[in-house]
């Protein structure tokens, strides 16, 4: 669900805020900071066919024939309709013809979507809403500036060595299989995009997506192809091409079988699935909502080569790459007569600004007109009589403390391959699985460090009361599961009672620990998140901790490679439905399944239950199902506190509403590029 504004009621005490300032203040030199580093359109004829009929399962081939006036000249169409269908299926097909220098045509049928409701999917049966493109070419004019937090470390077009796909995603330069959009009742809908259709195998083992034919690749480069879609994935998978470093390859290999996407047909393309989620598949492989997995051009790697795809990434998307520079700028140009909706706006240029007072500044100037800044700047920004808005649409992100080194799986739930992980057994909270009394001890101390957290006071001081406390990691307060089971799973404030725990298992007196925080000290969640963390914990349990700054794309490889025991907050961030498929960042599912360490990626930790709960979700058929393997998974970490709550936080673009009058943002869970997506749809203020 999008995330809104929200306060905590029962605010601690100013006196209570204070104290922690204080014990902030004085616990500082305990905590050590460790960085590193066309001619006029003579006339427009609208003629709909209406074709029923009664096919027993089979692929139906129909050829219908159009005759019209156009401008006075006689036009004789062919319209070629292919669908499987079971029942009986009325169709109507809709021909635009426009008379120019160059005929555009758009077929438009009614089309089968998924709708995620609570989690579970549904089929049903739509009729597909007309794009911009069928009403004939737009004149793009005008610009946009986006003050983003960076745009990308590296730049690449070529599927397995792209890991920055995402921005690419983003910034409208490629498209993706499928898109999410915000139904009428306010649930998530998977639509059509590239694919017009697709069906699941009855046995959920496979999807065929049926891919709409005339999709062009941008700067002459033909046709996209079920080929295209093929390559792309099967480059991008780590299962398929080990040497892979594609951003969403972890997803990828989690759910996609270990095999490659297979050509069905010139435009269907066969996904086969390892372990199918109802509720999460389609959302984390073939749609944005999550994050991007591009198509791209195979000609283009045939022709060309890697090193040439690498440099020019061609993608089929609404806007073209002018100059993508690392660590300063992307600037993108629309795509005249858009396949699918042609901007409004002709260029896109974003800024990579990492300081959040810049960005600001840059808002409040007419620099930018869309940025992203720091929660306590909401209220200044937002206030009555403001020009400024907050994005239709955002995410909650989620400040839990993962407890790294805690790698308790001793097999690939895959392959059953012993696996290679390092042995932290014998830090204060990681556990040895095969020690009862390793693992309890272990267990009181995470038990401590949690209920030494001051939630209430951490989101009045740092946040102005605009977060809520969070509990548990990977689940929101507000999640249906969690209120079934709030008396429970709330964590109350209690040094005292956590003072006794750690005596109980040892460490009377307190002990070190290193906590990530990320690569800025410009972000209150991040290293000032840590900061009051980390003073709580001095004044409360003696407990001293290494505040690591070191940037997210070198730090990285730690957590690929299994070597992390450190705390973070990267345990997923985004407060996604807990019923979804979201265990795998806690599982070695999607490492290497010859047992050694490398792999997709990895938060920090492992457990045998996390891939259990991974493959009870994929064989749910029901709701009720989920709800209750989600419980199973919720209690466990209730238990052991492996995965600390902290803080969630609304997370939302700002923008200028006096420069943008219409934005049509499509629900996300990834808000790269300060949520600048989907700005084909902009309308800029006249």
């Amino acid at each position: 669900m999008a995330s809104r504004l929200t306060s905590v009621t029962g605010r601690p005490s100013r006196a209570r805020w204070w104290a922690l300032l204080a014990a902030l203040a004085t616990a500082l030199a305990a905590i050590t900071v460790a960085c590193g580093g066309e001619e006029i359109v003579e006339k427009v004829v609208v003629q709909t066919v209406i074709v029923e009929k009664q096919v027993p399962g089979e692929k139906v081939v129909e050829t219908v024939i159009v005759e019209k006036q156009v401008a006075g000249e006689k036009v004789v169409e062919t319209v070629i309709v292919e669908k499987v269908v079971t029942e009986k299926v009325v169709e109507t097909v809709v021909v635009e013809k426009l008379v120019t220098e160059k005929v555009v045509e758009t077929v438009i049928i009614e089309k089968e979507i998924v709708v995620l409701k609570e989690g579970i999917p549904k089929e049903v049966i739509v009729t597909a809403t007309p794009s911009r493109a069928a009403e004939g070419p737009t004149l793009p004019s005008g610009s946009l500036v986006i003050a983003a937090g960076g745009v990308g470390g590296v730049m690449s077009g070529l599927p397995s060595d792209c890991p920055n796909c995402g921005v690419l995603d983003v910034a409208g330069i490629t498209d993706m299989v499928l898109d999410t959009v915000r139904g009428a009742d306010g649930g998530l809908e998977h639509v059509p995009h590239l694919a017009k259709s697709w069906v699941i195998s009855s046995d959920f083992s496979y999807t065929d997506f049926t891919i709409n034919s005339g999709v062009p690749f941008q700067r002459g480069w033909g046709v996209m192809t079920a080929e295209d879609v093929a390559w792309s994935y099967n480059m991008s998978n780590p299962a398929v091409t080990p040497e892979s470093i594609h951003d969403q390859g972890g997803e990828l290999k989690t759910f996609l079988a270990p095999r490659e996407v297979e050509v069905v047909g010139p435009f269907t393309v066969r996904f086969f699935w390892k372990d199918y989620s109802v509720a999460t598949s389609l959302a984390k492989t073939v749609s944005p909502l999550f994050q991007g997995i591009p198509v791209f051009s195979k000609k283009v790697f045939d022709d060309q080569g890697a090193e040439w795809m690498r440099d020019n990434p061609i993608g089929t998307g609404p806007f073209t790459l002018e100059d993508w520079t690392v660590d300063d700028r992307l600037v993108a140009n629309a795509v005249p007569n858009h396949w699918f909706n042609t901007s409004n706006v002709a260029r896109v240029t974003y800024l990579s600004v990492p300081e959040n007072a810049t960005r600001r500044a840059m808002l409040e100037t007419g620099e930018a007109d869309i940025t992203s800044v720091n929660l306590t700047d909401w209220p200044a920004l937002l206030g009555p009589g403001s020009k400024f808005k907050a994005a239709p649409e955002g995410k909650t992100d989620g400040l839990d403390i993962v407890t790294g080194g805690n790698y308790w799986e001793a097999n690939h739930p895959t392959s059953g391959v012993a696996l290679d992980r390092p042995d932290y057994s014998d830090l204060p909270w990681v556990g040895d699985p095969n020690d009862p009394t390793s693992m309890e001890n272990a267990r009181k101390v995470r038990w401590a460090l949690s209920l030494a957290v001051d939630r209430d006071a951490i989101n009045e001081g740092l946040f102005d009361g605009l977060g809520r406390a969070s509990y548990i990691g990977g689940i929101v307060d507000s999640d249906p599961v969690f209120q079934a089971g709030v008396d429970k799973w709330r964590m109350p404030y209690d040094p005292q009672r956590a003072r006794q725990m750690l005596a109980e298992a040892g460490y009377p007196d307190g002990f070190k620990v290193g906590f990530y925080a990320g690569g800025t000290k410009d972000s209150l969640a991040g290293d000032l998140l840590v900061q009051a963390i980390a003073a709580g914990w001095k004044k409360d349990l003696g407990v001293d901790t290494n505040i690591i700054l070191q940037p997210y794309q070198s730090y990285r490889p730690i957590w690929i490679n299994r070597d992390d025991h450190a705390f973070s907050f990267r345990g997923g961030g985004t407060k996604e439905p807990a019923t979804w498929s979201n265990e795998w960042y806690a599982s070695s599912s999607n490492s290497n399944d010859d047992g050694s360490r490398g792999g997709g990626f990895n938060s920090g930790f492992e457990f045998p239950i996390a891939s259990e709960v991974l493959k009870r979700k994929s064989e749910a058929k029901t709701y009720d199902e989920l709800v209750t393997i989600t419980t199973d998974w919720i209690d466990f970490l209730w238990e052991q506190q492996v995965w600390i709550g902290v803080i969630e936080l609304p997370n939302k673009a700002i923008y200028n509403s006096e420069r943008i009058c219409e934005w049509n943002l499509h629900p996300l869970t990834n808000t790269g590029l300060s949520s600048g997506r989907n700005l084909d749809t902009v309308v800029l203020c006249k």
